[in-house]
């Protein structure tokens, strides 16, 4: 059975460098834990989660560090490293969940006289303002 306690308290204790390990990385810091384990731990959605929002704020972090810096700054390459951050950022900001799509397709000649036909003459998605 998997000890969740114990691989969190494990994760956490190796600081910020576990967001980035993955189960063999883990396996080799932590080597009485089993590669299965760590791979387990590392797919519940809960620490997928957790992980993804402590991500989250370190990016926003170097971000912001990013644009503090950004008048004094004459590099190339920190100008792309601040657009490639705020690229992520935002991608990561969108919304995720269902997504439903209305769509009308108006009956041909012979299926208006289908004897089980039902129409609707009124848009129920439409909202009257």
């Amino acid at each position: 059975m998997l000890d969740m306690e114990l691989l969190w308290s494990k994760f956490l204790a190796l600081g910020k460098e576990a967001l980035v390990m993955n189960h063999y990385d883990l396996n080799e810091v932590e080597k009485d834990i089993k590669v299965g384990d760590w791979k387990t731990f590392l797919m519940t959605q809960e620490v997928k989660d957790w992980i993804a929002s402590e991500l989250k704020l370190i990016h926003s972090s170097e971000l912001n560090k990013l644009v503090e810096n950004v008048s004094t700054s004459r590099s190339v390459g920190q100008a792309q490293l601040l657009n490639s951050l705020q690229k992520f950022t935002e991608e990561n900001d969108k919304k995720e969940g269902p997504a439903f799509i209305y769509s009308y397709v108006p009956v041909n000649p012979d299926e208006e006289k289908a004897p089980n036909l039902q129409t609707n003459k009124k848009d129920v998605f439409k909202v009257e303002t």
